[in-house]
Formats: C-alpha cells, structure tokens, sequence
C-alpha cells in the first residue's frame, strides 16, 4: 500500500481531511485504515457514477446520455493504481485506554493530485469526494470489524484566522459603503439653519432654503429618520410637497414633527409588540392595550397624522381641527404618488382621515379603550382638556407636546426671575406631575423652545 512516515507538520500542513476516533481493536494499523479507506472511495465512485447517468426526455424523442464524470475511473482507483501515499494515515494508538485511540486521515489529493478530464491538476476535487465525507460523517468507517467514527478536521489555525479577517474586513467595507452613501446627520447641524434666537425661525419654507441646506434636508437628515424599506418613498412624498407646492411646508414644522413623529413611533411600536407577546403567552399582569385609533388632535397641518398613518397602516389615523388646511392635500397627494400601497389597501393611506370639528365635542364612542391621543403644541387649555379626555375616557394612551401655558393652569400661580425656557420646562413638569405622565421626552431645542413631549396613559 506504500506509506511513509508522517510529521506533526504534515498533518497541520494538509489541508481538510479527517479525524478517526473509537480504533479500539489492538490489530488495527495504518494498513487497515488504508484498506477501509479504498474500500469506501470504491464505494463512493461507483455511487457518484450511477448518479451522473442523465436521461432526457423531449416530446419527439427519449435520448438518454451517459456522462463520464470528473473523477478516477475503476481503474484509476484500484489499489494498484490509486497514489496511496499522498492519503497520509497519523495513527495516534492509547496503549494505556484504547477506546481513545485516533487517527488523522488527510487526503492531500482532495486539493492537487488528481488530474481532471481536461488533464488539468489543481482543479477541484472529484465530485464522489463529497458523498464519500457524507457517508463517512454520518455512518463511520468498519475497520478490522470494529465501527470507528470520522469527525471533519478543523481548517488549520492560521486558515481559521484568515478566515475570520476576512470575514472582518468585508462586513467593514460594508459599512464604509454604506456609510459613504449618505452621511451621518448630526445633531449641531440644525445650527445651520435659520435661526432666531435659539430656535429655527418658524416662518421658513424648505423650498426657500439654499442648494447646502437643502442637500442636508433630502441627503443628510432624512436618510436617517427612515428605514431603508420605506426611505425612498418618503423622501419622494416629502420631496413632492417642496417642490409642487413650495408654501406647504416649513423646515421647523418638518423637523418639529419628525421628531415628534420618531419618538412616538417608538412608543406605539413597542406597545403592539408587548400586545403580540401577550397574545402568545399567557401572563397574571394586566394585559397590554390594543390600539385600533390614533386621534391626532389640533392637527393643524396634519403631517404627524400623515406619518403615522404610513407607519401604521393596520390603525386608523384621524385628524382633528377647526379647518382643513390645503397643505394637508398635498402631503397626501405626495405618499399616493411615491408611497407604495400595504397590505389590503388599494391606495396608500387609505386608514387616513380627517374631521373639520373641535375635538373637545368628540363623543364617548369616539376615544375609548382602544385609541391613543396625541396632540403636538396644545396651547394652554388644549393639552389639559385632550389628556383629561384620554384619561376619562380610558384610552390607550396619550402623547402630548405642550405650547404656551399660562400662570395658574395647573396650580402654579406664577414663575418668576428665570428665562422662557426654563420657564416652560417648569410648567411642563408641573404637568406632567399632576397627570402622572410615565416618560417624558425631549427634541432638540434649536427646532423650538417648546421641546418637552409627555407620555402616559400605559406603562
């Protein structure tokens, strides 16, 4: 059979192969792994040949093709012919415990010596070396009537190593590539907008703004607020609106409520998914709401509305205020045009309501259990008679933004001797005290002065 002595290098050297434990018979030696060995290639081509036997069919004639495969013919493979001594056997025998006795089986012909059918070495591996592993990994191997089991050797370290820095460097070119197709927004960069005093002047239209400022809108603020499975439709819609009707919409009023928006998305997402969860599982705590209604009250322009119907196209989104206003047409004109129609909608948005009313004449059937209040930039009795509603009314939950709130509302006669802001953070707290607010969030205060946003109504 022709063998020779094998080193420790060789066997870290060779690639792939195998590892034989369970070599329990005292008799047994590199020649009988040899001989089980052959024994199995034999078995493996004869298998790997069967299978490349195609037969096809067509509709005037039956041809059946016989394919000879890229691998050693009987002939090749008997144990006169075959290159015995590039399969190195390492026996490793346990005189003291035998059941632990191993060897390495290391098939340096699997990479580079065995010629293809164009007679070129170095090609892959034939393709019975796979059914061989196959059956070697799953049955084991009978030597000297003994059952070993065969195990597939680790790559050598250096390889793993490779492997793994290999693995390392792509997923890092995959962020580079990512992250160079739209930079990271930054929160300084509302600095660079119109400002007055602290905050973004409220009177600014994003069609107004220079080609830079308009680039960090589109390319740079935007990207980020989206998801990539819905960042182009959105920018298409909010791109529309700019574009055909450049007096719909202001930038504070954009990042106003997309801020808002994120926060509140956050809450609601977090909310359906503790309702699926408790749906699955059954659980002594009270279970979580489960929200069919978003009530987006003194909507004014509506886009939050707008948004969260996008978001939540299973929910129904109605928006309230006095008078409809024309912008709110065209943010949705801009979602049906580039929005994608959900799941069961014929058009985008078609949960998307709106009501010409004041929504202090809202009746009981209208805020139940099942609906969630959010009202942005209530002034004064607004935000108190819309979380009083929602908590009366034993509503999901509400979200507020409050505006102006004037000395005395809620028990505080006055605040004196510090600037607006700090003011209003004071108010704000007192409100969020009294009705038992559970998060209370903040925006950026360079969009507006008016940044605290109060959550309540669930836990």
């Amino acid at each position: 059979m022709g063998s020779r002595p094998v080193s420790k290098g060789d066997v870290k050297d060779v690639r792939g192969g195998w590892v034989m434990s369970m070599i329990s018979n005292p008799a047994t030696d590199e020649q009988s792994l040899r001989s089980a060995l052959v024994s199995r290639f034999r078995e493996a081509e004869a298998n790997a040949a069967a299978a490349a036997t195609a037969t096809t069919t067509t509709t005037t004639t039956t041809t059946t093709t016989t394919t000879t495969p890229p691998y050693p013919s009987d002939a090749d493979i008997s144990t006169s012919s075959m290159p015995l001594p590039t399969v190195h056997v390492d026996l490793r025998r346990n005189q003291s415990d035998p059941r632990s006795s191993f060897a390495f089986v290391t098939p340096s012909w699997l990479q580079s010596n065995v010629t293809s059918m164009d007679g070129q070495a170095g090609t892959p591996p034939p393709c019975w070396v796979d059914a061989l592993e196959s059956s070697l990994l799953s049955d084991g191997i009978i030597v000297d009537g003994v059952k070993c089991t065969v195990k597939k050797r680790r790559p050598p370290k250096r390889e793993r190593v490779a492997r793994n820095e290999e693995r390392i460097r792509r997923k890092r070119a995959a962020r580079n590539r990512a992250a160079a197709k739209r930079s990271r927004w930054q929160a300084d960069m509302f600095g660079q907008f119109p400002s007055r005093g602290r905050s973004i002047v409220p009177h600014v239209f994003v069609a107004d703004l220079d080609a830079s400022l308009l680039h960090l809108v589109a390319g740079v603020y935007l990207p980020c607020m989206f998801p990539d499975s819905c960042r182009d439709e959105v920018i298409g819609a909010l791109r529309h609106v700019w574009t055909e009707h450049p007096k719909s919409l202001r930038i504070k009023e954009l990042f106003e409520t997309l801020e808002v928006y994120k926060l509140l998305e956050r809450q609601l997402s977090q909310l359906m998914r503790s309702e699926r969860t408790a749906a699955n599982a059954s659980s002594s705590l009270s279970p979580p709401p489960v929200i069919t209604k978003i009530y987006d009250l003194a909507c004014g322009h509506g886009l939050l509305g707008v948004l969260l119907a996008y978001r939540f196209a299973s929910i129904k989104v109605v928006c309230v205020d006095l008078k409809q206003r024309p912008c709110f047409d065209h943010y949705l004109e801009g979602f049906r045009l580039h929005a994608k129609p959900a799941e069961g909608e014929s058009i985008p948005l078609s949960n998307l309501h709106f009501e010409e009313r004041d929504f202090a004449t809202l009746a009981d059937g209208d805020v139940d259990s099942t609906t969630f209040v959010a009202m942005i930039h209530g002034c004064n009795e607004a935000t108190k008679v819309a979380i009083e509603m929602a908590q009366e009314r034993g509503a999901a939950g509400w979200a507020t933004m409050p505006c102006c709130i004037r000395d005395g509302l809620y028990h505080v006669n006055r605040v004196s001797n510090v600037d607006d802001g700090t003011r209003h953070f004071i108010m704000a707290g007192m409100l969020a005290g009294i009705y038992g607010a559970h998060w209370i969030a903040a925006i950026d205060e360079r969009i507006t002065n008016r940044n605290i946003v109060l959550f309540g109504g669930y836990s």
